[in-house]
Order: C-alpha cells, then structure tokens, then sequence
C-alpha cells in the first residue's frame, strides 16, 4: 500500500514545481520526486530553460521529514505542510502495517517451482501437504500443476485470482489437508480474520458441499491440531464464492506456528473437493486502533482542504 500526497518544497531562492511525495507505510520510509523545469514566467528566454525529468530525491525515514531534521545538500527545504502529513501517516502506517501485510506466504497460489504441467498431488512453494495426503495445485492455462478440466474436476472453470489454486478432497475418510508455517506464529487471545474464495468441484462424485477447517499444530499433521474456525460451504453455485470468518487465537497458540486446511463434506456419507483460493489472514485492528486511523486520514484531508483553499 502506497499513499499518495501533493507538497511543495521551498528551496533558498524559489519554489520548485508542485512535487509529489510517496510514502510507504510499511517500511515508513518517503520517496520524493520533484522536477527541475523552470518557471517560465521567471525565464526570460523559455526556450533555453532546462528541463529534466522527474526522478527520486530522497527515501528517508518518516520521522526525519516530520521532525524537519532532513536538509539536502543544496538547502531545499520541506514545508510545515508535508512535516504535518507525515506526522499523520505514522499513526496510519504504525497501526495499519501489520494488517496491511496478509500473514500467509504464497495466498493467491501463484508461485510455483516449475512443477511440470499434468503434475498431481503437489503443493506451491509455502504450503506443504499434511500427514502425506495428496491435495492437488491447478492452474487455469494448464501450465503447472493440474489442467481444470483433468477427470471433469473442475472443466472450464478459472482461478479466482491469477492463475493458480489448490483443491482437497474431504469426506469421513478422507482428508486432503494442507498446511503452512507461519513466518508469525498467531498471538494468544488477538482476534484474527480468514477469507478466502471456494469453488465446488464439477465432477459428478465431487460436485457436493464443503470447505475448509482451519486448525493450528505444533507441526502439519491432523493429530493434536487445535480447531480455529470452520469456513462455510459451497452452495452449488457456478462461480467462485467469498467466505470469511473470524476467530480469537486460543492460549499457547504462539507455540502453535503451523496453520492447517482441512477439508470437508457438509452432506452425509458424500465426497467434497472444493477449490480454494487468494486467502487472506490477518489481524483484527482493536476498535481504539481504528478511531487513531480514522482520526489521522481525516486530517489529511483536512490539509488537503486547507490547501486548496490558500491556493
């Protein structure tokens, strides 16, 4: 996520042209561009006036533009304005990083490590089978892993995202789990939230209700596992369908760094086999959080308004 805002910079002896300043929340730094042209009212022959192309001024810590403590060499100079904006935009980025960055590696199934196209019962870089089942990774143009319309699984249907997802079967007996080590184990008692697009199997044996249980474990095995939440099913609809629930992390659960898919059938003595994926797992901000974010946008816009109304 990048934030966008319009500034002027004054140097010792002229105001350069607007510039624009992009900030980066989650490494909260700024990047500022700026152009050299000359003013031409200020140029008495515009045709001589020297013109170069925007380019990168600086990247520095946020909190050195907001302290007015960063001075380039040739004594240009940063407006109360933009020391205003990022004393702003910390707030934002210092609550909002951690949300902004999905806790899963490799969520959408993209990556891939030249798996050969007709792979079966392979996994993308990040996610592991559980207990040696044999889940499967489609990709829509066939190109690695498994082509949709192999055995009629999932004939003419797309990713969701991209190109690339993954599908467990799951019933009584069966259980195609996959599972991920957290780079960030969970923290005990933090409320999360897990979203994720599912897609039911065409194939006349899969084309039942089911999604995905989420558990946590010391390792990627079922045994032991400790339930977070259980995504709700398919409907039968032709299409990709949006699930999304929440959960609080139970005690010891930073001891806990594996997150596990399992899936299941919601119908009786029947078989699932429902595609998953672009999921997203992330910390819920605290509603105190919240009210700080909306509190340092809103004087953004406030400056913006204030700016306008100068010029």
């Amino acid at each position: 996520m990048r934030l966008t805002a319009m500034s002027r910079f004054l140097p010792t002896n002229k105001i350069l042209p607007v510039t624009e300043v992009v900030i980066d929340p989650v490494h909260v730094e700024i990047s500022i561009r700026w152009d050299q042209r000359q003013s031409v009212r200020r140029c008495l022959f515009p045709e001589r006036c020297r013109v170069v192309q925007p380019q990168i001024f600086a990247t520095r810590p946020l909190t050195e533009i907001a302290r007015g403590k960063y001075a380039h060499p040739s004594s240009l100079r940063i407006d109360m304005n933009t020391r205003y904006k990022c004393l702003a935009l910390i707030i934002c980025s210092s609550l909002t990083s951690q949300v902004l960055a999905g806790l899963l590696q490799n969520a959408s199934f993209e990556a891939q490590s030249g798996y050969a196209a007709g792979a079966q019962g392979v996994m993308p870089p990040g996610w592991q089978a559980t207990d040696f089942t044999s889940p499967d990774l489609y990709s829509t143009d066939g190109s690695f892993g498994l082509p949709p319309g192999i055995f009629g699984n999932f004939n003419g249907v797309a990713a969701q995202d991209g190109l690339g997802w993954v599908a467990g079967a799951g019933s009584t007996s069966l259980t195609e789990s996959f599972g991920q080590l957290l780079a960030q184990s969970l923290q005990s008692n933090v409320e999360y939230s897990i979203s994720a697009y599912i897609r039911q199997a065409k194939r006349f044996d899969l084309n039942n209700p089911g999604s995905y249980e989420i558990l946590l474990n010391s390792s990627n095995s079922l045994t032991g596992a400790v339930h977070l939440v259980t995504l709700a099913p398919t409907t039968g609809a032709d299409a990709w369908e949006f699930v999304t629930a929440n959960f609080t992390a139970p005690a010891g659960a930073n001891t806990l760094p594996w997150i596990i898919f399992r899936p299941y059938a919601s119908g009786a003595n029947t078989t699932s086999y429902p595609g998953l994926d672009n999921v997203l797992l992330e910390s819920v901000p605290e509603p105190a959080s919240s009210l700080l974010v909306t509190l340092a946008l809103a004087s953004l816009g406030c400056f913006r308004r204030f700016r306008n109304q100068v010029n």
